[in-house]
């Protein structure tokens, strides 16, 4: 995700040192039909965007910077490009790639801002989802349900955050990073007959609650906690599961049940991330 990144750092950089310029911008864009291309970019407050894209190879982005910013795309089809960032305060973005047969889409949510509000939805195979967030009081939530090879991450740098991700099918990868105080993680990877799933949570920070359930075979949970009052659920139901959890400092609670054969659960509460030199 080059481009993200890079996108990313140009975009923020503007919305930052741009002026406040009042503006009620409103763009609608419905495309049908292979290899289309949107491109939205906005600069003010208040922005709203609506793309629609309908077969396969379309690409979408949406480049939004103020406050107040809400953005939307949907793309129906295979190998679909779909990218919103925006930088500012109260930003709203939905990405929807969903539809029988949807396959190799990839879908990317950068916000920069406060109070932001991102959520994404796939369905197929070899699907990538990622969600950045650079901001407090954000909420963040990633579905995708479907077949294997999907891949969620999500990014949070802030307080008060909320992560979701809920992924069906075989070898999903899921990984949540929050970083702040009063985080919440809930990963869910327990559709019938998953197999092969991994999730990692991390969490530094104080009051963080984090939930992991999968359900299948071979599944992999790491949890890693930083702070005071931390609380963490790990639940596992079936063979070759491994669940590792690392809590820090006092006053924090583990929970680990795994239903199965071949399982290994280990968790580690009170010594610090790095050890210090002697």
């Amino acid at each position: 995700m080059k481009k993200v990144i890079l996108t990313g750092a140009s975009l923020l950089a503007v919305g930052i040192a741009a002026p406040a310029v009042a503006q009620d911008n409103t763009s609608t864009i419905n495309q049908t039909g292979t290899n289309q291309v949107a491109t939205v970019t906005q600069s003010g407050s208040d922005n709203s965007s609506d793309i629609t894209q309908t077969n396969s190879g379309n690409d979408a982005e949406v480049d939004q910077a103020g406050d107040g910013n809400g953005a939307e795309i949907d793309q129906t089809g295979v190998d679909g490009d779909a990218y919103i960032e925006q930088a500012g305060d109260f930003n709203d973005a939905t990405i929807d790639q969903t539809a029988e047969g949807n396959s190799g889409n990839e879908a990317d949510i950068i916000q920069g801002g406060t109070n932001n509000v991102g959520e994404l939805t796939q369905s197929g195979d070899d699907n990538g989802a990622e969600i950045d967030q650079g901001g407090d009081n954000n909420d963040a939530s990633i579905d995708q349900g479907g077949g294997p090879f999907n891949d969620a991450t999500i990014n949070q740098g802030g307080d008060d955050n909320s992560a979701s991700i809920e992924q069906g099918g075989e070898n999903d990868v899921a990984f949540v990073s929050q970083v702040g105080d009063f985080n919440e993680s809930t990963i869910d990877q327990s559709d019938i007959d998953n197999a092969d799933n991994d999730a990692s949570v991390t969490q530094l920070g104080d009051d963080g609650v984090s939930e992991v359930t999968q359900s299948g075979e071979g599944n992999t949970a790491t949890l890693t906690q930083d702070g005071e009052l931390n609380d963490s659920f790990i639940t596992q139901t079936g063979d070759g599961n491994t669940a590792t959890v690392t809590q820090t400092t006092d006053g924090n609670s583990s929970t680990v049940n795994q239903n199965g054969n071949g399982n290994n659960a280990t968790v580690t509460q009170g010594l610090p991330l790095v050890q210090p030199n002697t």
